[in-house]
């Protein structure tokens, strides 16, 4: 099946989450098409049978430029077996799912589009109290490889899209 897995990234996580989707899809045997949706051109051409839309979340909100695309694809989501991505580390660091989830309602009510499928990527249990200084030396290669392990629970997102991949084959 053909899949649009369109991303928008601020510090390179939402990029990378996307990047393992499509990798995911591409094994299991569909043909992915990944984009940045910086590039203003983008459309949802005729044809693709799902699109993956992944975003972060930044003081609890998504990107404008990712809320005007999905503003403007509201119509085509309909239509179209769709995911969204919230990538939000914080869940993971005493956010709870409920304000999470309200993000996505705020997205929806700003956009008329109702996610049919969603994931919230956040971090992993294990080291996620170090603190966002301890957090950004440790990526930067100081400080240790406890600081330096990526705390993403990648394996969440890896059964997530997964099981969505399952439901594009059977429905």
């Amino acid at each position: 099946m053909e899949i649009l897995l369109a991303y928008v990234s601020v510090e390179g996580l939402t990029r990378r989450v996307a990047a393992r989707i499509a990798e995911i899809a591409r094994e299991a045997g569909h043909l992915v098409h990944l984009v940045d949706i910086a590039d203003e051109t983008l459309a949802l051409a005729e044809g693709t049978g799902a699109v993956i839309l992944a975003a972060p979340v930044h003081g609890g909100a998504y990107p404008q430029r990712f809320e005007n695309l999905v503003r403007d694809w509201a119509g085509q989501l309909t239509y179209t077996r769709n995911a969204l991505v919230s990538v939000e580390p914080a869940l993971g660091r005493g956010r709870d799912r409920d304000a999470a989830e309200a993000v996505v309602a705020r997205l929806s009510a700003a956009t008329g589009w109702v996610p049919g499928y969603r994931h919230h990527v956040a971090e992993s249990p294990g080291p996620a109290d170090l603190g966002p200084a301890r957090r950004a030396l440790g990526w930067l290669g100081f400080g240790g490889p406890e600081q330096a392990a990526d705390p993403t629970d990648w394996a969440a997102l890896e059964r997530f899209t997964r099981g969505f991949l399952a439901e594009l084959v059977t429905s």
